[in-house]
């Protein structure tokens, strides 16, 4: 029978259509949930690091004025043997 026939095919057809769209519906999901996991990681690994990062800058503050209070030194130095 023609009828069932045709309607066997526009069947298969949306349950084609169907599939396909919830398969892509699927996929938008996963890559979602992966772009959610990465930023997660990457907020950790901020959130760890954030306290040997201030240690760094502070050392490197610390450097600073060790080199500046150096400069000073050698100049009053300088300045005293120069007189």
């Amino acid at each position: 029978d023609i009828k069932a026939a045709e309607a066997a095919e526009a069947a298969s057809t949306h349950l084609a259509a169907e599939q396909l769209t919830l398969a892509e519906a699927r996929l938008k999901t996963a890559d979602l949930d992966a772009q959610a996991k990465l930023r997660l990681a990457e907020g950790i690994q901020a959130e760890t690091a954030a306290p040997g990062l201030a240690a760094v800058q502070v050392r490197e503050a610390e450097a600073d004025v060790t080199e500046k209070a150096g400069l000073a030194e050698a100049e009053a130095t300088s300045a005293r043997l120069r007189a």
